[in-house]
């Protein structure tokens, strides 16, 4: 599963928008994005972050105000244990 969004708020609960949401056939979105990805491909869920940033960050943070990390993992890098890891992280203010 390739995640374009992780978010995770203080009582550690991960929210993301992943395959299950940019690959989705059905109409309903229930993730993080809030439908801005939802059935439109990887590469367009990719251009979406590039070209709307700013504006999945406030949307987010306005639907969700207790999420305290919002990464955007467009490049999977390794961390020093072999495990992949997301590598563009923002903390929105709080």
């Amino acid at each position: 599963m390739s995640i374009v969004i992780l978010a995770v708020d203080s009582n550690q609960i991960f929210r993301t928008c992943a395959s299950r949401c940019y690959n989705a056939k059905s109409k309903t979105c229930t993730c993080i994005c809030g439908g801005r990805n939802h059935g439109v491909g990887k590469a367009a869920a990719l251009n979406n972050l590039i070209t709307q940033r700013l504006d999945i960050l406030l949307d987010i943070r306005q639907r969700f105000p207790k999420v305290t990390i919002i990464d955007f993992p467009t490049k999977q890098c390794k961390s020093q244990n072999g495990q992949k890891r997301g590598s563009a992280s923002t903390r929105p203010a709080t």
